[in-house]
C-alpha cells in the first residue's frame, strides 16, 4: 500500500537556491513516508495537484523543492502556511500519459508497441521529457521525436 501523508506546512526560501522556495518536512512526517533517498510522490499543495520529488536532507529528513510551475498555480510566497497532501508512488508505477502522447501512440502502432515494453522508469523519462518542454512547439518538436526514437528502438 502507498504511504500518504497529510500535513500543515510552512513555506520558505531557499538556502540553496535564490528565488526558489522549499518545505522541509520533519522526521515524523519523512518516517510516514517510510523510504530513504529520493521518494517519488503525487498529491496537492492547497489543493493545486502535484507530482515532484522529495529530496534527501542531510539530517535524514526530506524536503520539496517547489518549481516554478508549482509557484505559479499555487500562488504561494515564503512565510505561507499551506495544507500538503503527497502519496508515495511506486518505482514501478506506469506514467499516466497526456492525451496528445496517447494519440501520437495510438497513430503509429510500432511505436507504441515499443514504448509499452520498455520499463517505466523508461517511459517516465519520456513522458517528463515531454511534459517538462515550456513551449508548445517545443513539446510538438519532443512528441516527433519520441516517435522517431521509439521506432528505431531506442
Amino acid at each position: 500500500m502507498k504511504s500518504k501523508l497529510s500535513c500543515s506546512v510552512e513555506i520558505v526560501p531557499s538556502p540553496r537556491a535564490a528565488g526558489q522556495l522549499v518545505i522541509y518536512l520533519h522526521a515524523e512526517q519523512t518516517a510516514i513516508l517510510g523510504a530513504k533517498g529520493r521518494i517519488g510522490v503525487a498529491g496537492t499543495l492547497n489543493g493545486i495537484p502535484l507530482k515532484a520529488t522529495l529530496m534527501p536532507d542531510r539530517n535524514g529528513t526530506h524536503y520539496l523543492l517547489l518549481n516554478k510551475q508549482i509557484r505559479e498555480k499555487s500562488a504561494v510566497k515564503a512565510g505561507d502556511k499551506v495544507t500538503l497532501v503527497l502519496i508515495q508512488q511506486e518505482k514501478d508505477d506506469v506514467p499516466e500519459l497526456p492525451d496528445d502522447m496517447q494519440q501520437l501512440l495510438e497513430a503509429s502502432k510500432p511505436a507504441k508497441e515499443q514504448f509499452y515494453k520498455m520499463p517505466p522508469s523508461h517511459q517516465k523519462e519520456f513522458v517528463r521529457w515531454i511534459t517538462d518542454a515550456k513551449k508548445p512547439e517545443t513539446r510538438a518538436l519532443r512528441m516527433e521525436k519520441t516517435i522517431e526514437m521509439l521506432l528505431n528502438g531506442k
